[in-house]
């Protein structure tokens, strides 16, 4: 029987595992697409937001103040540093009664108002005390002489008082019951007199009606616009002059003439060598008219670059009266902006209008008695008018400035303001002696002057006394 072959197929077999995973691989294609779609998406969602992650990072870091650390506190300039110092200095060289004294008190408040509008806040007693101050100022002369017709308050400086009180949102039109514009417009239309006699002084005039809404007529303009590019007073007559024009403009078009003939004076003094315009005094003033004019930024910063560099290491520049007219400059700001920047304000301020009622003047006596042995022999009384809710040492000031016979100087302590003179006659302790006071008939005063507040009527007896 012949032997049976087998036959035996050596072909290689196919991977029966590997033929699945292809099939499977071919059956769950459109699977697999999917899923890695869904792969791209989320890695696109997870780079979007780290991208946003590291945008919300940087804003914080450039907006929040504690990320940003140190640069938490915005850097200023060096103008910037200058006029901040400047306003801290001149607010440091205010007196115990919250003034400047010599009747600087208008054009400080008014620096310090332009330098940095911030401080005009009812609810800061700082900015309280020198308004009051100013007020006072103003009172004390209408007590003494209710035209204010005499050398020291005649037209200009009224009429810096009057710029003042626009400035601070009070109402020269009303003040305490008197008319302060009504008076101004007198005075301007009595020039020349007394020492109103000049086009600086003129210009003032005419700047403060501008700013109070009073009536400027043709034959003031033509004061100023007549005399155009020929200043007395240089280049501060200049300045004021283009300022007071200025204000009158949108009215008055045809001022602008003589406000280029203001301005090219003021161009010719111009030093291109240190970027003065004369001395830091008249610097000032030209740097107020340019800012006033404007278009004129570039000469103003290197101009506020010279008066930065006269500036004292305390702040000052020299003086108060040099000071109120450089810190305008320093703030971009002049005398121009006054009416325009009250609007402002003074529609957003919370100070009381207190000029507006005449019920706020009181009127109290003051008696001075001195009768004591080996003592000057002095009985006297006298009569002043004072805001309402001004205090009892207030009152004095007020008296000492308006009547030559009265005279007292006092002493400051823990407790207030203590009298130590009342017209020449000295307490102390070597003769063992006070001056007591009371509000008659016999109240005795517990506390100092400057804490008193007469009411109206009020008679307040000062009678030196031994102890």
């Amino acid at each position: 029987m012949a032997a049976m072959e087998l036959a035996v197929d050596t072909r290689p077999k196919p991977d029966l595992q590997v033929m699945n995973s292809r099939e499977q691989l071919v059956t769950n294609k459109p699977f697999r697409l999917r899923k890695r779609r869904v792969d791209i998406l989320v890695a696109t969602f997870l780079i979007l937001l780290v991208v946003t992650a590291v945008i919300v990072a940087v804003v914080l870091g450039t907006t929040n103040p504690v990320a940003r650390g140190r640069d938490a506190t915005p850097q200023l300039s060096k103008t910037e540093k200058a006029r901040d110092n400047g306003v801290k200095w001149l607010l440091s060289r205010r007196n115990k009664n919250w003034g400047w004294g010599k009747r600087l008190e208008a054009e400080a408040v008014m620096a310090v108002i332009l330098a940095d509008d911030s401080w005009l806040n009812w609810s800061n007693a700082d900015t309280v005390a020198s308004i009051n101050r100013m007020h006072i100022d103003i009172l004390a002369a209408l007590a003494k002489n209710a035209t204010l017709d005499t050398p020291d308050w005649y037209g200009g400086k009224l009429a810096q008082y009057v710029c003042a009180l626009v400035a601070t949102c009070s109402h020269p039109r009303d003040f305490y019951g008197f008319d302060l514009v009504n008076l101004l417009e007198d005075h301007v239309a009595n020039y020349p007199k007394h020492d109103f006699n000049h086009n600086f002084a003129f210009a003032w005039g005419v700047l403060a009606l501008c700013n109070a809404g009073g009536t400027v007529k043709t034959e003031h303009i033509e004061q100023l616009t007549n005399s155009a590019g020929n200043y007395s007073f240089g280049v501060e007559e200049a300045a004021l002059t283009v300022m007071a024009l200025r204000c009158l403009e949108p009215d008055v078009p045809s001022v602008g003439g003589a406000i280029s003939q203001g301005k090219n004076h003021l161009l010719s003094a111009y030093n291109p060598v240190d970027h003065s315009f004369g001395d830091v005094h008249q610097t000032a003033w030209a740097a107020q008219a340019l800012n006033a004019i404007g278009g004129y930024s570039n000469l103003t910063n290197q101009s506020n670059d010279f008066l930065v560099s006269k500036q004292g290491k305390d702040g000052s520049f020299a003086q108060v009266s040099t000071t109120v007219q450089v810190l305008p400059s320093l703030a971009g700001r002049s005398y121009f902006d006054i009416k325009n920047m009250s609007k402002t304000m003074c529609r957003q301020s919370t100070i009381p209008t207190t000029t507006t009622s005449p019920t706020r003047y009181i009127r109290i006596k003051v008696t001075v008695v001195s009768d004591l042995v080996n003592t000057t022999a002095v009985n006297s009384t006298f009569s002043v008018e004072i805001p309402a809710g001004a205090s009892l040492f207030d009152a004095l000031v007020l008296l000492q400035q308006n009547d030559a016979s009265f005279s007292f100087s006092s002493t400051s302590s823990q407790w207030g303001e203590q009298v130590t003179s009342v017209m020449g006659v000295a307490s102390g302790s070597s003769t063992r002696t006070y001056w007591m006071t009371k509000k008659l008939p016999d109240e005795a005063l517990t506390v100092s002057v400057d804490n008193f507040k007469p009411t109206d009527g009020s008679h307040i007896e000062f009678r030196l006394t031994s102890y």
